[in-house]
């Protein structure tokens, strides 16, 4: 499939799905806990439908956390697939302090080719393309935002060198560990 393609259509599904995320986000938001005790919410479910009807008609495998998941056995063969996470921070979510985020990513031979992560709360867009070795952020002012406006209004984000080389980390405030928190102060 065409790489050109292949972003618009995650850029969609993110941001359709940002935007059933959001009203669901301003409504009551209902929490069912699934058999690992992780929650879920209407957001997951219906952002998890929106991403699955952009990205069926591709007809590449998608895995999904909320999908019926195919069998490692099989999953192991494929030479490629959609990665997706509708709503990935569903605990910051129910909080409601607008840390979470629409994840997509094509992966080739176990590799991630590209990736869209959007973030709903703020209405930021980041996505990039491994091939040609771009990433870009985009902040919008709807979650309906034409592709064209979304690719012409894309600033891309250049690494960081020399002096800039800190280093950064970032972690969920849901799953710190004191594990993570010894590593950050070493």
């Amino acid at each position: 499939m065409d790489r050109s393609k292949s972003i618009k259509i995650a850029i969609n599904a993110d941001l359709e799905a940002g935007k059933v995320i959001m009203e669901v986000y301003d409504s009551v938001i209902e929490v069912e806990y699934k058999d690992d005790k992780s929650p879920l919410t209407q957001a997951d479910k219906k952002a998890n439908d929106v991403i699955n009807s952009h990205l069926i008609p591709t007809e590449i495998p998608i895995i999904s956390e909320e999908n019926k998941q195919t069998n490692y056995s099989e999953r192991k063969n494929w030479q490629i697939c959609w990665v997706v996470d509708p709503v990935d921070g569903t605990k910051e979510f129910i909080k409601r302090n607008g840390e979470f985020t629409v994840n997509i990513a094509l992966v080739v031979n176990g590799k991630p080719e590209l990736g869209v992560i959007y973030v709903p709360a703020i209405r930021t867009l980041y996505f990039a393309d491994v091939s040609i070795k771009e990433a870009f952020k985009t902040e919008l002012s709807s979650h309906t935002a034409a592709i064209e406006d979304v690719l012409r209004w894309s600033k891309p984000l250049i690494p960081k060198t020399g002096k800039e080389l800190t280093t950064q980390v970032v972690g969920s405030r849901s799953h710190m560990s004191k594990e993570t928190l010894d590593y950050v102060d070493e």
